[in-house]
């Protein structure tokens, strides 16, 4: 359900035009967010209680669809950057300081070595990062056009 249910609403709201352009910002994020995930993991930062789903022992369906279908809409509606951080500052304290505990409340997430406040400015830097890499590949683009 919070694996699906995102996905269903970004099909039925992305902007056409730019669906490549905001798949491919979707699609390094999943990948950057599970590498994350897994560091945080493995260094015993954070664990998982128990499965969410039967495949996978991590909040992949959070992961996976709720966290980046949420930056995909922030990619999607704020183009330029100062809009585009202040959003992602909004949605990072969101997730770190409501969804995060809530989650930890719920049991399917445990703060091992790790405190809410450093997942604030995680939720803006890889978004950052992956807005800043595509940016950098449309420019290179446009040049060579």
């Amino acid at each position: 359900m919070v694996l699906i249910v995102p996905w269903i609403i970004w099909v039925k709201f992305v902007d056409r035009k730019r669906i490549k352009e905001i798949l491919l910002f979707g699609v390094l994020l999943i990948i950057l967010i599970g590498l994350m995930d897994d560091i945080g993991v493995n260094l015993s930062l954070w664990s998982y209680p128990y499965k969410l789903t039967y495949l996978v022992s991590r909040l992949s369906a959070v992961d996976y669809g709720m966290i980046v279908v949420m930056h995909m809409f922030i990619y999607q509606k704020f183009k330029k950057w100062k809009s585009f951080l202040i959003a992602n500052a909004v949605l990072a304290a969101i997730f770190a300081f409501i969804f995060e505990p809530i989650s930890v409340r719920l049991g399917i997430y445990k703060l091992d070595n790790w405190k809410y406040i450093y997942s604030f400015p995680i939720y803006i830097l890889k978004a950052s990062l992956v807005k800043w890499i595509i940016d950098k590949c449309l420019e290179k683009m446009k040049r060579t056009e």
